[in-house]
């Protein structure tokens, strides 16, 4: 995915190339699904619940996902107390990621409505969020420092994205596993153990 490729990917393609001279990179960033064999693609980051039989997947981490917005949006529209005040609140959304499964103390509930703005790129929906158009549900690694920083809040913090996505490198099943992928797929594993995003 485009946001995660450019904070978590890109960032360590130097250390990559630094141990490994004769390898050549091509960087691919697309919210779209892309066919590894069709298109002959060595490896490719996932974030799923689920990874078909036909792939190799290497679990690099958990994506919690959390509600957020701008503590101006909040100023404006009040802080939502229950889930169902979110029907009176401003949605931001990518095409295809409404409705919102969300998990709380009560067990699991599901969002859905309109986004405010139909957009088929995810870093539209934070940048929406951080310049206060409404309430998202962001993957922790992609607003956990603007969360820190106070440039957004948790939104209903008892309750977050189902559990179910993880971060995944993956690879087509082939008698032979380059060696190029296995050491791409070992320097991603050894920068994000722990995952450099908060729990």
């Amino acid at each position: 995915p485009t946001s995660f490729g450019r904070l978590y990917v890109a960032s360590h393609l130097g250390g990559f190339l630094d141990a490994h001279p004769r390898v050549s990179v091509e960087l691919d960033l697309s919210d779209g699904f892309s066919d590894l064999i069709s298109e002959r693609i060595d490896v490719a980051i996932r974030i799923s619940g689920a990874i078909p039989r036909s792939l190799v997947a290497n679990r690099l981490g958990d994506s919690p996902r959390v509600l957020c917005a701008a503590p101006g949006y909040l100023a404006r529209h009040g802080r939502p107390a229950r889930v169902a005040e979110l029907a009176d609140h401003h949605l931001l959304a990518a095409v295809g990621q409404l409705p919102w499964r969300l998990e709380g103390p009560t067990g699991a509930v599901t969002v859905d409505g309109i986004s405010r703005v139909r957009t088929n790129s995810s870093e539209v929906v934070r940048e929406l969020t951080l310049a206060g158009a409404g309430v998202a549900l962001r993957s922790l690694w992609d607003v956990d420092h603007d969360i820190a920083k106070g440039r957004l809040v948790r939104v209903l913090p008892e309750h977050a994205g189902v559990s179910d996505a993880g971060i995944y490198a993956v690879y087509p099943r082939a008698p032979l596993v380059p060696a190029t992928v296995t050491a791409f797929v070992d320097h991603l594993k050894a920068h994000w153990s722990p995952p450099p995003w908060s729990a």
